[in-house]
């Protein structure tokens, strides 16, 4: 053989021009025969798919169903590189086209149903499965399909059927025991599911997933023991199983044995290439409060341009944790000059204004953080938090919901979910909430003590009693727990013991505001107004802008009869939180006490001229006017108010009462009510003016709940109470409209709405 030498310009010619000579060649054989092209395309894409350029293969792929739409083959090979690729919508689409062109190909009715068993739609599931089980009965990964789907369509008995007959064809599936076990759990057969597990362990030892799965029962179950025995397991098969890690670095930290977690968190980093990793284990080192650790994983992560903007959120974090407040917002402020949408960056910046009290820049923050990204959790968990702290209740309500909705599991949001409805006096509510939460989680001790609190607030010492004692034994050094068995102790009117409870809990937290705010209470009711008093104002000159001291302050000068001091706490407590009615009304019965009426106008009018966006100051001169018999005036000035801001509670309530007494139109009474209770939820004046407004309208049905909701809050006021005897008495149920009516005629007999009642029964 004769070697020939040819230049390396000529190689690459003759190798170009023969690449040129096979595609004319293939354009010229698709031309002719649409069957010959899509053949070649869909070759072209298999040979690019086994060398797992996936990317290629899909153009291919593709190209071969611009020839024939309904090439099947093409379609279940086009899903696969797709999910390669991580684009599982439209893998998800090519899998649904390639399952009906292919009925009788059962790869592909599988692959499809287990797709349609990850997204939810367990019927299409069922439906696919059941017809490759008409063909092959004996198809075992039919059958586990059509109990998953049974199972998501909550049939447990035909789920638990299908899997024991996988069993019975083969009974060394382990994945098919722990699937079972869950459905026994789920079906309320424990011991059943238990002994499930186990045998899934026993079929396959060396199965990671199989004690995994026995270690997940057990946690469910409240044996952390057991599960941490299965967990560990699980590991010692593989060191490096992330999942195994995962298990126990959470066990570890949620039964609050946080070190334990580290080698686990650090294997999980340590066997990942995924940054992430890295960026959670910095993540325990903040929990951890070990700052230094956590900085020294960012600083190697931060460079990564997948994770530049989420190191450089957790260094701020760290920055402002550390007293450097200043650093931490403009790290933050310079994120954001480059990517202003960044939802993650937003929201910490908005965390951090609360934590520095800034609240109503860290309610702008966290506004614009939930419009970039309006499905994150955290995000309305936290504006549940910073309106709370405004005592915008009706708003933290609905915040906090939203946050729940998004993570049911989430036990910490229901929390403050229970402190809202306190705060805003809705006890019942709080209670409910609070007891469903203990129910679940019993071991909780900050559970216990919303639940206890809540009891306490309602006057139901019967059964505070025993919660606040089972919290006293076990935590007796919390100060917390005192505070609250001081609570307790005065409601039982031991003034001694509630003495010594408030004193141990400000011995233990100096700056517990409940335990000295306490201590006052028993110092007014013992005649020592002065100490009393002298208690609140110095705790205020640290605290000035503690919304519950400064409304103590209020009550306390007030029944000290310094009116002065009385007045200037609540405008102070009115400024701090505008949407508080019980204020409003403290100070309009303050200046009319006083004959003030008119100088209490000037003043308030001076305030709201000299700054127009005051509302508290706007909304208080609408309220005198009222007061004064100016009730068109008042009228136009809680119009004005609803202009500027739509979401004036206290202005809403007032116009939607004023509008139902005066025949204006209901339905605009109406809107203007239901704004206010989407505002003040559980606010007893609210839910009066709702629900007298339905009654007006002729919905006595829906008129029953807020009523109920109110005389519940309040049951000593008979206007209340009168409402909802005639809403009663208009549904028919005369029993319960004549014991309503009744209370109030018994209650204030001199009254004008006890003449009306006296009518109304009379009419019964």
């Amino acid at each position: 053989m004769t070697l020939q030498t040819t230049r390396p310009g000529q190689i690459r010619t003759r190798t170009v021009a023969l690449a040129l000579v096979a595609a004319a060649a293939l354009i010229a054989g698709c031309r002719r025969d649409p069957g010959v092209a899509k053949r070649a395309y869909f070759d072209a894409a298999n040979r690019y798919f086994a060398q797992k350029n996936y990317d290629e293969a899909i153009i291919e792929y593709r190209n071969a169903l611009k020839y024939d739409p309904k090439f099947g083959d093409a379609r279940y090979r086009l899903g696969q590189a797709y999910m390669r690729t991580g684009d599982a919508q439209n893998a998800f689409r090519e899998y649904i086209r390639a399952a009906d062109l292919l009925p009788d190909n059962t790869d592909v009715q599988l692959t499809t149903a287990r797709f349609l068993l990850v997204r939810g739609q367990f019927d299409e599931a069922r439906q696919r499965a059941q017809r490759i089980l008409d063909r092959e009965s004996r198809n075992i990964d039919a059958q586990i399909v059509l109990g998953n789907a049974l199972s998501g369509l909550r049939d447990l008995d035909g789920a638990i059927s299908q899997m024991e007959g996988a069993l019975e064809i083969d009974p060394q599936r382990s994945g098919v025991y722990a699937t079972l076990g869950q459905m026994q759990r789920a079906q309320g057969d424990l011991a059943g599911a238990e002994a499930t597990f186990k045998k899934a362990v026993a079929v396959a030892p060396q199965s990671v997933n199989a004690h995994l799965a026995l270690g997940n029962f057990y946690w469910s179950m409240g044996r952390p023991a057991d599960a941490e025995t299965a967990f560990t397991a699980a590991l010692r098969i593989s060191q490096t199983d992330p999942l195994a890690n995962r298990a126990l670095a959470t066990l570890y930290i949620s039964t609050r044995r946080e070190a334990k977690a580290e080698p686990f968190v650090r294997a999980i980093a340590a066997g990942s290439t995924d940054p992430l990793a890295k960026l959670h284990l910095a993540d325990y080192y903040i929990g951890m409060q070990r700052f230094d650790d956590a900085l020294a994983v960012l600083r190697t992560i931060e460079s990564d341009t997948a994770v530049r903007p989420k190191a450089a959120v957790r260094i701020a974090a760290i920055d402002f944790a550390q007293g450097r407040k200043e650093a931490a917002l403009g790290r933050l402020d310079q994120l954001l000059k480059t990517n202003a949408d960044d939802a993650g960056a937003l929201l910490t910046k908005g965390r951090l204004l609360f934590l520095d009290n800034k609240v109503d820049d860290a309610l702008v923050a966290v506004r614009a953080s939930l419009s970039r990204d309006p499905g994150q959790q955290s995000a309305h968990r936290t504006l549940g938090m910073i309106q709370e702290r405004r005592q915008d209740y009706g708003e933290a309500s609905k915040a906090l919901a939203e946050a729940i909705r998004l993570r049911p599991t989430d036990v910490s949001a229901r929390m403050e979910l229970a402190q809202v409805a306190l705060r805003s006096g809705s006890v019942d509510r709080a209670a409910q909430i609070a007891g469903e939460i203990v129910a679940a989680n019993p071991r909780d001790p900050a559970a216990r003590l919303l639940f206890a609190r809540t009891l306490l607030a309602k006057g139901d010492i019967a059964n505070a009693t025993p919660q606040v004692n089972l919290l006293v034994s076990a935590i007796p050094k919390s100060a917390a727990v005192q505070s609250l068995n001081g609570a307790l102790q005065s409601l039982k009117h031991n003034d001694q013991g509630a003495r010594r409870a408030f004193q141990q809990a400000l011995d233990l937290d100096a700056d517990n505001v409940d335990a000295f705010g306490g201590l006052a209470i028993l110092d007014s009711r013992e005649g020592q107004l002065a100490a009393a008093n002298a208690r609140v104002e110095g705790r205020l000159a640290k605290q000035p802008d503690n919304a519950p001291l400064v409304m103590l302050s209020a009550m306390l000068q007030g029944a000290g009869r310094d009116l002065p001091k009385a007045e200037q706490a609540l405008k102070r407590m009115i400024e701090l939180a505008p949407s508080n009615l019980t204020a409003y009304s403290m100070l309009a019965q303050l200046y009319l006490s006083q004959n003030r009426l008119a100088d209490a106008l000037n003043e308030f009018e001076a305030i709201a001229k000299a700054n127009p966006g005051h509302i508290g100051a706007r909304t208080m001169s609408a309220i005198i006017l009222e007061v004064q018999g100016h009730v068109d005036q008042a009228r136009e000035r809680y119009e004005s108010i609803l202009a500027s801001d739509p979401r004036s509670a206290v202005a809403a309530n007032n116009l939607a009462w004023y509008y139902s007494e005066h025949g204006a139109n209901l339905d605009v009474a109406l809107q203007l009510a239901q704004t206010a209770k989407s505002l003040l939820p559980d606010l007893a004046p609210v839910n009066d003016t709702l629900g007298w407004i339905y009654y007006k309208k002729g919905l006595a049905d829906l008129a029953v709940v807020p009523l109920e909701q109110s005389v519940g809050a309040n049951p000593n006021n008979v206007v209340y109470r009168y409402h909802l005897g005639l809403v009663y008495a208009r549904r028919g149920d005369k029993a319960k409209a004549r014991a309503m009516l009744a209370q109030v005629v018994r209650m204030k007999p001199d009254t004008s709405e006890a003449a009306e009642a006296r009518k109304a029964l009379a009419a019964l």
